[in-house]
C-alpha cells in the first residue's frame, strides 16, 4: 500500500525534497520499486516539470554508477513507508523530462526537446577573421554587423561578398552562423556544408554547428552523427558533445 502523506516528500517550496528525488531515481533504476513509489511523488512528477528535470538529471548523472546512491543521509521519509527505510539520499540535479505513464505501473524518459537543446548550446561563433584596423572593406563591414548581432545586414553583406569571392569558406561559415542565429537552419546547413567542401580551418566548428542546425530542425539522428564524430576526434568540443549526446534519445 502506497503512502500518500506529503511529509518528507514535498518541501515548503511546493517541490519534491532531495530525498524524494533520489527515491524516484532509485525507482527508475529498479523497475520493481515503481509499485512502491508513493502516490504523492508520482502524482507530483506528472504535473511538475521542474521536479521532472531534477529527477531525470540525477538519473543521467548516476545511472552508470549506482553505488553513488548508496550514500547514507538523514532519514526524511515517514516511518511507515516501506520504501527506503534504511537509505535516504540527498541529491539534486537538473535536465530533461520525466514522464509517468499508466499511473503507477511504469514510466519512461523522454529526451529534452531539440529546441531546448539547441537554445542551451548555440552561441554564434566569435569573429576570428577580421583584425581591428582602420581599413574598411566589404568583409570588415559584414563582420562588424555580425559582431553587433545585426544578422539581417550581416547576411546581406556576406552574401554580396561571396558573389565576388565565391571560394571563401571562412565567410561561408560565418554566413551559416548568421542564418542559424536568425533561426533559418536550412540556409545555415547549406552554407556549413558548402564551407566543409573547401579547406577553411573551421572543420570541427562546422561539424558542431551542423549538429546544432539539425537539432534546430528536430533531426536528432543527423545531429548525433556529427556529435559522435566530434566526440571521438576533437578535444575542444569533446566535453560539449559528450554531454549533449547523453541528452539525446
Amino acid at each position: 500500500m502506497k503512502n500518500n502523506h506529503n511529509t518528507g516528500y514535498i518541501s515548503e517550496t511546493g517541490h519534491l525534497t532531495d530525498e524524494a528525488v533520489a527515491m524516484s531515481v532509485e525507482a527508475m533504476m529498479h523497475e520493481q520499486l515503481l509499485r512502491e513509489l508513493p502516490d504523492v511523488v508520482s502524482n507530483h512528477l506528472s504535473d511538475c516539470e521542474i521536479c521532472n528535470d531534477r529527477v531525470t538529471g540525477l538519473y543521467l548523472d548516476v545511472k552508470d554508477e549506482p553505488e553513488i546512491l548508496q550514500r547514507i543521509a538523514a532519514p526524511a521519509v515517514p516511518k511507515k513507508s516501506h520504501f527506503f527505510t534504511k537509505k535516504i539520499y540527498n541529491f539534486a540535479a537538473a535536465a530533461i523530462l520525466l514522464v509517468f505513464v499508466a499511473a503507477g505501473s511504469y514510466f519512461f524518459l523522454r529526451a529534452p526537446s531539440s529546441t531546448k537543446l539547441f537554445e542551451s548550446n548555440f552561441e554564434p561563433y566569435p569573429n576570428m577573421i577580421t583584425v581591428k584596423s582602420n581599413v574598411v572593406n566589404e568583409k570588415a563591414k559584414a563582420m562588424l554587423c555580425y559582431e553587433v548581432k545585426d544578422w539581417d545586414s550581416a547576411i546581406v553583406l556576406l552574401n554580396q561578398f561571396l558573389i565576388n569571392k565565391s571560394h571563401t569558406p571562412d565567410v561561408m561559415f560565418y554566413l551559416g552562423n548568421a542564418y542559424l542565429a536568425k533561426g533559418q537552419s536550412d540556409q545555415a546547413i547549406r552554407w556549413f556544408k558548402e564551407a566543409s567542401t573547401k579547406s577553411s580551418g573551421f572543420d570541427e566548428q562546422i561539424s558542431w554547428y551542423l549538429a546544432l542546425s539539425y537539432l534546430h530542425q528536430d533531426n536528432q539522428d543527423s545531429a548525433r552523427v556529427y556529435l559522435e564524430m566530434l566526440n571521438k576526434n576533437d578535444r575542444f568540443y569533446q566535453s560539449k558533445t559528450s554531454k549533449l549526446l547523453k541528452k539525446l534519445r
